[in-house]
């Protein structure tokens, strides 16, 4: 199990053998995709990436994927295009990722789409991280994750 911490260190894998360790543990993972969802900062690139690892199966952060093939980052396009264009890319994005067996950290808005829920649920198990408001708070400023601004968190309106 993955824990956090309020000071927003790495978190440590205290029990890297817990889903691994049983029988068929990887094997469940290759059949089908896992997704995180959960607030920005809830930990879903760091700890799905972590899995993905273990498992041994391909990490996509859908943040990622639409800054690299729009060619901004996520702020940026949020701002310019408006909220509605970016979900429409964000939803557009998640039917594009491959169908394969996969790790999957969305953004923090990917779930106000019914058919982003519709989709997720097709490619495998939608898992909701939840963070305390300790650990999520940092993540609530005007520079939030790693550096990146986000206008929802700003009070700006896109």
């Amino acid at each position: 199990m993955r824990t956090a911490s309020a000071d927003r260190s790495p978190a440590s894998v205290t029990d890297p053998n817990g889903l691994w360790g049983y029988p068929g543990g990887r094997f469940l993972l290759s059949m089908q995709s896992l997704i995180l969802v959960g607030m920005m900062g809830s930990g879903k690139s760091t700890i799905g990436r972590t899995i993905a690892d273990l498992a041994e199966v391909p990490f996509h952060d859908l943040d990622r994927v639409i800054a690299r093939n729009l060619g901004h980052s996520v702020p940026w396009l949020f701002e310019r295009l408006g909220e509605q264009t970016f979900r429409d890319h964000e939803a557009n994005e998640l039917r594009q990722l491959p169908d394969d067996a996969c790790v999957i950290a969305t953004g923090g808005g990917v779930v106000l789409r019914e058919d982003n829920w519709t989709e997720m649920r097709r490619r495998g198990k939608v898992v909701w991280l939840r963070a305390s408001l300790e650990v999520l708070a940092p993540g609530s400023s005007e520079v939030g994750c790693e550096g990146r601004s986000w206008p929802t968190m700003t009070g700006k309106t896109a």
